[in-house]
């Protein structure tokens, strides 16, 4: 069995539950899936953190997945109900994923449990109390792939931008940042995790066995 990047950011993270994909019909960890619901006014809802009321309808988090459950009116099928799609649904879901991976980087920040700028980076892999490389996908790529041999078998999240990390983290130009081990590091990858995936950026996460 693969270990899920949250547990691998974080080796005492809670195993996630499996649910099946409505579209691959494949059974994945949560944190690898999305949820949404049908509202009592029969539209499809996205729920990101996984707490509204109803019939979960599972799917892999990638746009290309969620355009083709549209597509084919997957969600009605299944549900096996009325059910309408906001125009802007797909947008949606990914601004949702970003702002709470982003969310999560303010949250180390205000904790320190980051540190930004490439020397600070590198110190701090060289040092091994790193969990997480964040480098923005829009930066330098010289830069990312020095940072990413120090990294060795760490994730590498390359989904975010400059513009984006640099909100969350109140600085200017925020290209490389490093989150510290524990249970924030954990719950970043998870959302980022998706948020990945939803944008089909590469990223490196080495698969470990356990």
């Amino acid at each position: 069995m693969v270990m899920s990047l949250a547990r691998m950011a974080n080796k005492n993270a809670p195993r996630s539950p499996e649910r099946r994909c409505i579209l691959t019909r494949k059974v994945a960890n949560t944190d690898q899936l999305l949820r949404f619901v049908i509202s009592p006014d029969s539209k499809v809802v996205i729920d990101l953190a996984c707490s509204l009321p109803g019939r979960g309808l599972w799917l892999t988090a990638s746009r290309t997945a969620l355009e083709r459950a549209i597509d084919g009116n997957l969600f009605s099928r299944v549900a096996k109900c009325p059910a309408t799609v906001d125009t802007s649904l797909v947008d949606n879901v990914e601004a949702g994923l970003a702002n709470r991976a982003l969310n999560y980087l303010g949250l180390a920040r205000r904790s320190q449990r980051i540190v930004t700028g490439y020397q600070q980076v590198m110190l701090a892999l060289k040092a091994g109390d790193v969990a997480v490389l964040v480098s923005a996908g829009d930066g330098a790529v010289g830069g990312r792939k020095k940072l990413e041999s120090l990294a060795k078998e760490l994730s590498h999240v390359q989904c975010l931008l400059i513009a984006e990390m640099s909100l969350a983290l109140g600085r200017q130009n925020v290209v490389h940042a490093a989150m510290k081990r524990g249970s924030l590091a954990s719950r970043f990858m998870v959302e980022v995790t998706k948020l990945s995936a939803f944008r089909e950026t590469p990223e490196y996460h080495p698969l470990t066995k356990h």
